[in-house]
C-alpha cells in the first residue's frame, strides 16, 4: 500500500511540474516580425525586399500626359536596371496628380520606410515646400527632379533647360520676323502654357526676356499639357474671336507637344470666314508625331513647326544621380540638361540621334 501511494504523490508532482513550465512559457512574450502595410503604389511596384541595404524613396506625378507617361515608364525601367545591378539596393514608388496627395503620400512613406534617398518629382514647387523640408529634416538626401521648389535647396536639382526652351523659341521667332519688325510690324502671338509651377514660369519669363519688343502676346491660355486642353482652347479662340483678331495672329508660343498638336487638330476642323494666318507654332518635347507633322503643316497650312528637346528619358539621368549619391557620389546641386532645337531643317537628323532612337526604337 505504502509503495502505491509513493507512485501516486511522484505522478502528482510530475504532473504539477509540467503544469508551471506550461503556465511560465505562455506568460512568456513572444517574439513577432511586423511587416509595414504597403500603399497600392508600393505594392504594386515593389516592397523593399528582405535583407535591402539601400531604399529609394521615388515620389513622381501620374501619368497624365504623353511626357508624363513616358517618363514613368522609363524612371521604372532605370530603377529596375539599378535593382538587378546593385546588390541591396531596392525602392519604392509613389504617383499622383494632386500636390495635397503627394505632400500625404511623402509623410506615409517617411513614416513606414527607412530611406536612404528620395528623389521627387513635384507636382507643382511651391506647394511640396514643406514636404520636402521634412525629408532634409529627418536627414535623407533629396534629389528633385524637373519642377524645381522655390527657396529651396535640396541635395540635388535636375531638370531641363527651362530658361533655355523660351529663350530659344524667343529667338527663333525674332529671326523669322525680323523684316517686319524692321519695317516696324507688331507681331501679334499667343501663349499656350503648361500651367502654374516653376517650369512653365521659367518658359514663359525667358520667352518676353528675349522677345523683341515688336512681338506681342495677346492672350496666354492654361492647358495643363494637355493635347485636349489645347484642342478646346484653340477652338473656343477661333469660335468667338472676330476675323480681325484671329487674322492678325502670326505665331503662337506652347510649352509642350502635346497642346502643340491639339492646336493643329482645332486648325485642321475651323471652318469659319478667317483666314487663318499662322506661320510658326513652337512646342517642347520633340515628341515623334510632332516631327511627323511638320511637312504636312508647312504644306497645308504655311505653318513652319519648332520645337525643343525635353525628353522623357532626362528621368534615367535623375535615376542614376539619386541612386549615384545613394552610394557616395558626392553629385550635389544643380544639374540642367540641355535642350536642342528641333525644325524641319534638323528633324531627319535628329531622328538618327541616340535619345530619340532610344525612345522610339527606331
Amino acid at each position: 500500500m505504502k509503495k502505491i501511494l509513493m507512485v501516486l504523490l511522484s505522478v502528482l508532482m510530475l504532473l504539477a511540474f509540467v503544469g508551471c513550465a506550461v503556465q511560465q512559457a505562455a506568460d512568456e512574450p513572444k517574439e513577432t516580425t511586423a511587416e509595414p502595410a504597403a500603399t497600392e503604389a508600393a505594392a504594386q511596384n515593389g516592397d523593399a525586399a528582405e535583407g535591402t541595404t539601400m531604399l529609394l524613396g521615388v515620389f513622381m506625378v501620374s501619368a497624365d500626359h504623353g511626357f508624363t507617361a513616358e517618363s514613368i515608364e522609363q524612371a521604372k525601367g532605370e530603377l529596375d536596371l539599378m535593382k538587378a545591378e546593385k546588390e541591396g539596393f531596392d525602392y519604392v514608388m509613389f504617383n499622383t496628380a494632386e500636390a495635397s496627395e503627394q505632400t500625404n503620400q511623402i509623410a506615409t512613406g517617411l513614416d513606414m520606410y527607412d530611406f536612404d534617398a528620395v528623389l521627387l518629382w513635384p507636382i507643382d514647387g511651391a506647394p511640396l515646400y514643406n514636404a520636402a523640408q521634412s525629408v532634409k529634416d529627418a536627414g535623407i538626401p533629396l534629389i528633385v527632379y524637373d519642377r524645381l521648389i522655390p527657396d529651396f535647396e535640396p541635395t540635388a536639382e535636375m531638370t531641363g533647360d527651362q530658361i533655355a526652351v523660351g529663350t530659344r523659341a524667343a529667338e527663333y521667332m525674332n529671326k523669322y520676323f525680323a523684316d517686319r519688325i524692321a519695317a516696324g510690324e507688331t507681331i501679334y502671338a499667343l501663349e499656350f502654357a503648361g500651367d502654374t509651377s516653376v517650369a512653365a514660369m521659367e518658359r514663359t519669363q525667358s520667352f518676353l526676356d528675349n522677345k523683341s519688343e515688336k512681338i506681342e502676346v495677346v492672350q496666354t491660355f492654361l492647358t495643363m499639357w494637355s493635347r485636349e486642353n489645347g484642342f478646346n482652347d484653340m477652338t473656343d479662340w477661333l469660335s468667338n474671336s472676330s476675323v480681325e483678331d484671329i487674322e492678325k495672329i502670326s505665331a503662337i508660343y506652347t510649352h509642350d507637344d502635346e497642346p502643340l498638336l491639339g492646336i493643329l487638330d482645332a486648325i485642321a476642323q475651323y471652318d469659319g470666314p478667317a483666314t487663318i494666318n499662322i506661320e510658326v507654332l513652337v512646342g517642347v518635347g520633340a515628341q515623334k508625331p510632332v516631327l511627323d507633322v511638320m511637312q504636312s503643316s508647312l504644306d497645308n497650312y504655311g505653318i513652319n513647326i519648332v520645337t525643343n528637346t525635353y525628353a522623357p528619358g532626362m528621368v534615367r539621368q535623375a535615376v542614376d544621380l539619386a541612386v549615384g549619391i545613394m552610394y557616395g557620389s558626392g553629385e550635389t546641386g544643380m544639374h540642367l540638361v540641355p535642350v536642342e532645337q528641333v525644325t524641319l531643317e534638323n528633324e531627319a537628323a535628329y531622328r538618327q540621334s541616340d535619345e530619340y532612337i532610344y525612345r522610339y526604337g527606331e
